[in-house]
């Protein structure tokens, strides 16, 4: 009922939906799912919360699945609209339970791909490229480690975005599943715009970038193919977030051996192995891979914490000696 009213209430994508119904399924047992809602205090699900961690040991990211299909079904039960029960009982606090999960915190570097394999994928993929008829995705993932941009970014990119000096990133490709099928839509808005486009952001075409973009685009007039998007199958369509992620995987661990095989890796790099050693500030980065500075410094950047002490404070003092000077 409660996954019912959030689809007819707030139409979420099919995806959230389909991710709602998997953790119901997956944390909720037949015992405890037929129990009526008003006979569970507050003490029976923390003991039920208890027992399922420590049956599963999840991940904490896949906890957070547990308290979220939770809240979902206790905050239906609160609403006015039904007063089936007081108050949500759902604990807020974590810790109790996170001491039960298979907590392996990472840091970003080891989120990242080194300089080094930045350098052997690059190597490799421009060797590929040069030797294979139409390698649509070595060019994709050669643009993705120059750009930072997101997986679903690459196939809804096309070449009206792409002008003398600048990229133009404000849409992604979704994907839903369609009676059991997975189909792939285009949504006009980045993963940080939430479904309201905002216009995207800009990313500046460099020498490499330009060397992609025009290598791509000559092979795609000496095949004949014509097409809106950048990242073309040779039938003109475009490619698929699927298609990529395999063909990264397979590059990074089957070909490479590296350590990391996922897109994710190349935007943390980018941020912390070129712009952090360029200067830019936190905002500047945040930026240009579309998201928020505190994401950027939290998930992305892993140079010295003291480095962004001393910048605050140099601020600080520059601001002071502005502030003295006007008054």
């Amino acid at each position: 009922m409660a996954l019912d009213m959030k689809i007819k209430a707030e139409s979420p994508k099919e995806k959230t939906v389909r991710d709602r119904d998997s953790s119901y399924k997956a944390f909720i047992t037949k015992e405890f799912g037929q129990r009526d809602v008003r006979t569970i205090t507050s003490s029976d699900l923390k003991i039920y919360m208890m027992e399922t961690v420590m049956r599963i040991r999840p991940k904490e990211k896949r906890f957070q699945k547990l308290k979220t299909v939770l809240y979902m079904v206790f905050d239906y039960a609160t609403n006015p609209d039904h007063q089936i029960i007081p108050v949500n009982i759902v604990p807020k606090d974590n810790l109790v339970f996170l001491k039960q999960c298979a907590i392996t915190v990472k840091k970003p570097e080891d989120k990242a791909f080194s300089p080094d394999d930045i350098f052997i994928l690059r190597e490799y993929l421009w060797e590929r490229v040069n030797k294979l008829k139409y390698d649509l995705n070595g060019y994709a993932i050669l643009f993705a480690s120059h750009t930072g941009v997101r997986q679903a970014e690459i196939p809804a990119l096309k070449w009206s975005d792409i002008s003398d000096t600048m990229i133009h990133i404000h849409d992604q490709q979704n994907d839903e599943k369609v009676s059991g099928v997975k189909t792939y839509y285009y949504n006009p808005s980045t993963k940080d715009e939430k479904g309201i486009s905002k216009g995207g952001r800009k990313f500046p075409i460099t020498a490499d970038i330009r060397r992609i973009l025009d290598e791509l685009k000559a092979k795609q007039n000496a095949l004949g193919i014509e097409s809106e998007w950048v990242f073309a199958r040779e039938d003109g369509s475009w490619t698929t977030t699927a298609a990529y992620y395999e063909a990264l995987y397979k590059v990074c661990h089957e070909k490479l051996h590296l350590g990391l095989t996922n897109n994710h890796a190349l935007r943390i790099a980018l941020n912390s192995y070129v712009f952090v050693p360029m200067g830019l500030n936190v905002a500047e980065r945040a930026r240009l891979l579309g998201h928020s500075p505190e994401v950027n410094l939290k998930h992305y950047t892993f140079a010295r914490e003291e480095s962004y002490i001393v910048s605050i404070g140099e601020m600080i003092d520059k601001f002071n000696e502005k502030q003295a000077v006007n008054m």
